[in-house]
């Protein structure tokens, strides 16, 4: 993620996203799909921490992926 961390904190210019890039953050976006229903259904901080991070990082992703 840190370079996804990198791109944000800078702007996110078209030219740098290729199709290879949307197609591997597609599938993590997927992959995070997953794991925040997961950490959902449980009742630890920890867990709702986890998922709060990663709906953070699926905002990302959709900013990447849309750029």
């Amino acid at each position: 993620m840190d370079k996804l961390q990198k791109i944000m904190d800078s702007e996110i210019k078209s030219e740098y996203v290729t199709e290879e890039l949307k197609e591997a953050l597609r599938m993590q976006y997927r992959l995070n799909e997953e794991d925040i229903i997961k950490y959902a259904l449980s009742s630890s901080p920890e867990d709702s921490n986890k998922r709060l991070k990663l709906l953070g990082e699926q905002d990302l992703i959709l900013r990447i992926i849309s750029a």
